[in-house]
Order: structure tokens, then C-alpha cells, then sequence
């Protein structure tokens, strides 16, 4: 005969984890081996209003999760090499400024009309400064890794979407976990109450005569049983805590009631009248869930670096503008500006090999 707590008690609380447990890539109801993904829905949990406890253990975790920590950190490198690239596409300016102590002095003199005129050949403190203005016209290579660096940018924000999803996911479940197991507890203590209360009356029936042997050991099964069920719900309490210190850092022995110690309280905070609710809602296809667009945009960031590396075989072609002082001009003046454009090719046979790099690991992602 089961206990009245499997009957009574329904793990309304599940429901919530399964919702929750498809935070980052849920099993697809219904599908099928030959439906093809992009027509499947993907169920998705937005945490539109979670209980508050909830709130803040997630917000813990997030700090806490190193694997998290590593994608915001990509996610940061992908944004550099993403400026980076970006700049080296816009205007650039360099200025120089040189001095050269010569230990003899050249001076030439020639006549002129009124006279005669001294030219510097050589002076014994030579001085130049330089100031040039390079645009760049033709850079396909580049904005090909530009448009790469971009794609790959998007990858690592879904990448760092997909990561705190698990962490929800992680802490959501312990958590439900606990809430379930803590709610088992107060209802087998009840049920041991109640077979105690049971047993009692079967023993005062057994003294008069009206209960069998049977009836008292059934009596004495069912208190044993509730036992076991608490037993079995403090067990799960606990291990709900110890995950929730791995994922969180708060010692699963703290003092119930103090201020970082987990609370399984379901009930909204005040300030959110509706923090108690949760919200399921289903992504038009698998592509959507944070984790596939990481994986689509790292792959198609490869083949865009894979076609930059073969433009670079492009020549490059750059215009600039120069401005020249300096006292060492000899015949000339001491003030140049010039302008001018410029063609590069440069044919780069490890570039070729990296080309097909590239490929091969666009495909194998």
C-alpha cells in the first residue's frame, strides 16, 4: 500500500524544472529524426519574473561560474580585435621629427646679382620634421577580416548568452530541487505524525480485541515508511544545497534564515508582486537558441577569414600627403609637400596554406 504522501503531495514543482531545464537546448517534443531542424520549435525560458531568492542566488552564480568568466572574456577579445581591424581602415597619421649632429659643415657659395650666396650643403645641426596623411583606397583582405572580426564579435555575444543560460538553467534547477524537497519534508512530517497518531490507536484497539496482529504491523510499516520519506527529503535537501554551493560559493552549512544563506521561499517579494510566476515561451526555430547561433557564427567567421586570406593577393592601394621641413635642403627648398598613390602586391605562400585552413575548420565547425 503506497503512503498517503505520493497521493497527496504532487511534485507541482517539477513542472517548473522541466521549464527551466530548457534553458539552453531543451529536447524537442514531438520531433523526429527526419523533421529537419530549422522547422522545429525550441522551448526557451525567459525569466520574466522568477522568485526573488531565485534572483539573487542567479546573480551569485554568474559571478562565480568560471567557465562564464572565460566567455566574457572572449566576448572582450572579440570586441578588441573587432576595433582593431576596424581602425586600421581609417586615415592614418604619421609625424617624425629628426636631429643629426654632423661634425663638419658644408657650405657652398655662388653669385648671384648683388653678389654672392651661401647654400648649406651640410649643416652642422640638422633638423627635419615630417608629418604624412595615409588613406587607404583598396583594402579588400582586410575588410574581408574585418567583416570576419564582426561576425566573430556575434558569435562570442551568443556565446556569453548561451553560458549565463546554463548558469540559470544549473542554479534554477538546484534550487526547484530544494524548494520540492524542502515542501516533501513538512508533508511527510505530517505523515509521520499521523501514522504515529495510527499506531497508537492500534495498539489501544489491540489490547481490547478488535485489532489483528496484521493491523499493527501494517500500522507500524507505514510510520516506518513516512520515515523513510523524510528521510529521502532532507537527503535531497541537502544535496540541492551542496549544488547550489558549487555553482554559488555560499557554504551549503550556513545558518538557515541569515542574509546569504539560500532561502527556498517561493512567495513574490513586495517590491515584485509577481516575482512568483514564470514565463515559457518557444523560439521559432532551433537556429535561435544562443548556443547554435555561437557555433553558426564561429563557422561562418572562418570562411570569411578564409576568403580575406585570398584577398589578400589583391594589390592594396593607398594615397597620401606629405609635409617636409628641414634646414638640410641644399638647392631645393626647406618646405615640400607632395602627394601621391601607391600599389602594393605582395604574393604570400603561407597565406595560400592558410586559405585552406581556414576552409577545412569552417567545415569541421
Amino acid at each position: 500500500m503506497r503512503p498517503k504522501l505520493f497521493r497527496s503531495a504532487r511534485p507541482k514543482a517539477a513542472q517548473a524544472i522541466v521549464a527551466l531545464c530548457c534553458l539552453g537546448a531543451a529536447p524537442l517534443a514531438g520531433a523526429t529524426p527526419s523533421s529537419p531542424p530549422p522547422e522545429t520549435p525550441a522551448v526557451v525560458l525567459r525569466a520574466a519574473s522568477v522568485p526573488a531568492p531565485l534572483v539573487s542566488l542567479m546573480k551569485r552564480a554568474r559571478g562565480h561560474d568560471a567557465a562564464l568568466g572565460v566567455e566574457e572574456a572572449d566576448l572582450e577579445s572579440a570586441r578588441a580585435a573587432r576595433d582593431t581591424e576596424a581602425g586600421a581602415l581609417w586615415p592614418r597619421l604619421d609625424a617624425r621629427l629628426g636631429y643629426t649632429r654632423n661634425q663638419h659643415e658644408s657650405i657652398a657659395t655662388f653669385p648671384d646679382g648683388a653678389g654672392t650666396r651661401e647654400v648649406i650643403i651640410t649643416p652642422r645641426d640638422a633638423l627635419e620634421a615630417q608629418v604624412t596623411v595615409t588613406v587607404p583606397l583598396l583594402e579588400l583582405g582586410r575588410r574581408g577580416r574585418l567583416d570576419a572580426s564582426e561576425r566573430r564579435l556575434e558569435g562570442r555575444a551568443a556565446g556569453v548568452e548561451a553560458a549565463r543560460l546554463r548558469t540559470d538553467e544549473a542554479v534554477a534547477n538546484a534550487w526547484f530541487q530544494g524548494a520540492f524537497a524542502l515542501s516533501r519534508i513538512g508533508i511527510a512530517r505530517a505523515e509521520v505524525a499521523t501514522a504515529m497518531d495510527r499506531v497508537t490507536r492500534v495498539e489501544v484497539r489491540s489490547q481490547a480485541g478488535f485489532a489483528s496482529p496484521l493491523d499493527r504491523a501494517r500500522a507500524q510499516a507505514e510510520l516506518e515508511n513516512a520515515k523513510a520519506v523524510v528521510a529521502d527529503a532532507e537527503l535531497a535537501l541537502a544535496r540541492a544545497r551542496l549544488d547550489l554551493e558549487r555553482l554559488t560559493g555560499i557554504s551549503a552549512s550556513c545558518e538557515p534564515g541569515a542574509a546569504e544563506c539560500p532561502s527556498f521561499a517561493a512567495e513574490p517579494s513586495p517590491a515584485s508582486p509577481d516575482a512568483g510566476s514564470l514565463q515559457v515561451e518557444t523560439a521559432p526555430t532551433v537556429d535561435d537558441l544562443p548556443a547554435v547561433r555561437a557555433a553558426l557564427a564561429e563557422a561562418e567567421a572562418l570562411g570569411r577569414e578564409a576568403s580575406a586570406a585570398e584577398l589578400d593577393l589583391v594589390p592594396t592601394v593607398e594615397a597620401f600627403v606629405s609635409e617636409r621641413i628641414t634646414n638640410a635642403s641644399g638647392f631645393g627648398s626647406g618646405d615640400n609637400l607632395s602627394a601621391g598613390v601607391t600599389a602594393t602586391f605582395r604574393l604570400d605562400l603561407p597565406s595560400l596554406g592558410r586559405d585552406d585552413e581556414l576552409r577545412a575548420r569552417a567545415r569541421a565547425a
